[in-house]
């Protein structure tokens, strides 16, 4: 039976498109399985399935399938890239390797896109703009330009057309998440129509600008004492759900500081984000090497799209955890682990083996584990004991992974683990002493003379 047949609406001309290069890939038989007809698939496609089956190494064939299907796609394995509860480590590295390879678009079409976005010429608004991309990728590109007041600032604009594309491929998405668990009690028990409804909110929240403007001038006010990092400016005035305008910062990549100053820069880039993740509850959550610069000494921090928020009970469930850890104490962190995942309560658990689990994860951990790698073994561990981890603290782990690489590109030696301790201290003294001020700034209104007066 057909699609139509069961009643399914799609866009029947994309479907055939997933279809052909699921095939092509060597994937056929599950497009027979779950009912997308094809009209034939020609005799180089065939012999490219024919090599695809050949080819053992699953993992990179179903990167490659989605790196082929374009924009939607190559965003949704980068997402289930940061699933390690439920996918295995060869799967999330070759969904991570993810990325996209896209032509810029022409420069009549560049600027027709911001004309649209802000409804009147661009003479209005910028005293220069430049049609040429400064980079470009699968959802936008950015353009140099400057206001009419003189402010050098970049232009990011979507590309023209792709929320029609993305719609169309999440009705398939969502159509073969369906079909796929009713086809495959394995495949169900992954709940893929739940990854892909994940999927759908995350992308919808890129594509609208206004999110990672919000998200820049959220974490500009939570930072503003801070004097290891910066956030630049967003010129809200400007910025619609297809197009942000901000300030253009000149700094410098980590990979172009001198040795002497990256022991600084590390140490600074460290403390911006145990301030976030502790402090603030709200982080960075993709910390990769081109999403940071150096700016007088200071660690700006750019691409706001992907901002995550610890709620005040996850944030102190994870402070358990990371006491425990230290401390090496398994029956507590145990508890921690079970108390971070939804299924904690779950009957099947079995709590013995995981306290051994996690007691060997620490003798790991004071032996020669990385902070990358401790972390990766945590979210395993819970994998092996079918605990599931709420998607913030997914993202948190996947950030502070990508953290640690980008700290031993710039002191190899030093491990994450190691310094996260100290930070940490850090952080508590100055939580302590903004309560401390808190307090006696409520004494004095409470009991200064004026006050007393009053009563």
């Amino acid at each position: 039976m057909n699609l139509a047949q069961r009643g399914w609406l799609v866009p029947a001309r994309r479907l055939q498109q997933v279809a052909l290069v699921l095939a092509r890939h060597g994937f056929g038989e599950l497009v027979s399985r779950i009912g997308i007809g094809l009209a034939g698939l020609p005799k180089a496609a065939a012999a490219e399935a024919r090599a695809a089956r050949a080819d053992d190494r699953l993992p990179l064939r179903v990167a490659r399938v989605l790196a082929d299907l374009g924009p939607t796609y190559i965003k949704l394995g980068q997402l289930l890239a940061t699933r390690e509860d439920i996918f295995t480590p060869p799967v999330t590295r070759a969904l991570a390797s993810l990325h996209s390879s896209v032509r810029p678009l022409p420069p009549r079409t560049a600027v027709r896109a911001v004309r649209q976005a802000l409804g009147r010429p661009l003479d209005d608004v910028f005293a220069h703009f430049d049609p040429l991309p400064l980079a470009a990728a699968s959802i936008a590109q950015v353009h140099r330009a400057r206001l009419r007041a003189g402010t050098p600032v970049v232009v990011k604009v979507q590309r023209p057309g792709l929320a029609r594309t993305i719609e169309a491929d999440l009705a398939i998405m969502r159509l073969v998440a369906r079909l796929l668990a009713e086809a495959s009690p394995e495949i169900g028990a992954l709940d893929p129509a739940a990854l892909v409804a994940a999927f759908e909110c995350s992308i919808h929240a890129e594509l609208d600008f206004r999110n990672e403007a919000a998200n820049a001038a959220r974490l500009a006010a939570l930072l503003g004492d801070a004097d290891e990092v910066c956030v630049p400016r967003i010129h809200a005035e400007w910025t619609r759900a297809t197009l942000l305008v901000m300030e253009e910062v000149q700094g410098r990549r980590l990979s172009d500081l001198a040795p002497p100053e990256r022991g600084r820069i590390r140490v600074r880039l460290l403390r911006a984000f145990v301030r976030q993740i502790l402090e603030h509850g709200v982080f960075h959550a993709d910390p990769h090497p081109g999403n940071l610069l150096v700016r007088e000494g200071r660690v700006v921090l750019l691409d706001l799209g992907a901002v995550e928020t610890l709620e005040r009970p996850l944030r102190r469930e994870l402070s358990r955890l990371v006491r425990a850890l230290v401390l090496g104490r398994g029956p507590k962190l145990a508890s921690a682990v079970l108390a971070l995942s939804p299924d904690g309560r779950a009957p099947g658990i079995d709590r013995g083996q995981l306290e051994r689990d996690v007691m060997a994860l620490v003798a790991t951990s004071r032996q020669a584990g990385t902070g990358a790698r401790v972390l990766t073994q945590m979210v395993a561990l819970g994998r092996r004991h079918r605990l599931r981890m709420e998607p913030a603290l997914l993202a948190l782990v996947r950030a502070l992974a990508l953290l640690d690489g980008v700290l031993r590109g710039l002191e190899p030696a030093r491990d994450l683990l190691v310094d996260l301790r100290r930070e940490v201290a850090r952080s508590v003294l100055r939580r302590l002493r903004r309560a401390l001020t808190a307090l006696a700034r409520w004494f004095r209104r409470r009991f200064s003379p004026g006050a007393a007066a009053g009563r």
